[in-house]
């Protein structure tokens, strides 16, 4: 009875033990289960992280071709240097001269190999000018190694009123003795180079709010535009002179017609003080103007 009983408690205990062997076997199979889904969820991860890295990579080569590229961007008309910032009319210019125009879309890069199986599939620009805006909407997209993709879009603009240049071209309290062998023009017509531009420039206009200093007799000095003096004329004698005309002291300036702009070919002309209370607009001198802005 006792060796019965024997055997049967070594039969148990070698049931307990399958069952142990069974259920760790399980455990380990889940261990292994969630191990394996761990290295899953780290590779997607790292996958979806290179496409990102891609994605931004794009986003950095239309910043250079978009800005750096502009900085060292030069032109004649409208007028800009290179490694100067420049206006937003330069840099709609500058966007034209890359083909990126308003209300369309540019393909800038595409299909660009980076490294470590990563890849630029796409970077496209929308450029949109509204008021005094310019507005860039860059999307880019990258690949990792697994071809999972991520696209980032960033938006650029370019504020400000386009530079329409300056109302005057000197504007001096007192102007002493620059009129010799001086040519004061318009510089975009200066370095225009196309026929079809011509006469399209505008007449530049000088200013003295006090007094005129005029070397006499041989200045020979030309102003494409107008003179507005608030002061007297002088010489270096202190006399006051009215005939400012090649033929009296060697001043004059370039034909512009009724609009200001000035007529090409070159033609000089006398200045003549423009007469009358208040002075009549678009004449090529004016002396004594009036201080009273409503004039």
């Amino acid at each position: 009875m006792l060796r019965y009983r024997l055997k049967q408690q070594k039969g148990s205990a070698l049931l307990v033990a399958l069952m142990l062997m069974v259920l760790l076997s399980v455990i380990g199979v889940q261990m292994h289960n969630d191990a394996s889904d761990e290295l899953t969820v780290a590779g997607n991860s790292w996958d979806a992280t290179s496409a990102f890295y891609a994605a931004e990579a794009g986003q950095a080569i239309a910043q250079s071709l978009l800005w750096k590229d502009y900085i060292n961007f030069s032109s004649v008309s409208p007028f800009k240097q290179a490694g100067k910032v420049g206006n937003r009319q330069t840099y709609q210019y500058f966007l034209d001269n890359m083909g990126i125009y308003d209300g369309q879309e540019t393909e800038l890069a595409a299909n660009m190999e980076i490294g470590y199986g990563q890849r630029i599939n796409s970077v496209v620009v929308r450029r949109s000018d509204v008021g005094a805006l310019t507005e860039l909407v860059v999307t880019s997209t990258g690949t990792g190694p697994d071809n999972s993709a991520q696209r980032i879009s960033a938006v650029y603009q370019a504020e400000g009123e386009a530079f329409k240049g300056f109302d005057f071209a000197v504007l001096s309290n007192n102007i002493n003795c620059i009129f010799c062998h001086t040519t004061i023009d318009n510089v975009d017509r200066y370095y225009n180079t196309e026929d079809s531009l011509k006469g399209t420039f505008d007449r530049v206009k000088v200013a003295s709010l006090e007094s005129m200093l005029l070397r006499t007799g041989s200045a020979d000095s030309h102003i494409g535009g107008t003179l507005y003096t608030r002061g007297v004329v002088m010489d270096k004698s202190g006399n006051i002179i009215n005939d400012l005309s090649p033929s009296g002291k060697g001043i004059d300036g370039y034909k512009f017609d009724t609009t200001g702009k000035i007529q090409e070919p070159l033609t000089t002309t006398p200045l003549v003080a423009a007469a009358g209370n208040p002075p009549p607009p678009m004449e090529n001198l004016y002396l004594n103007y009036p201080t009273d802005e409503s004039k």
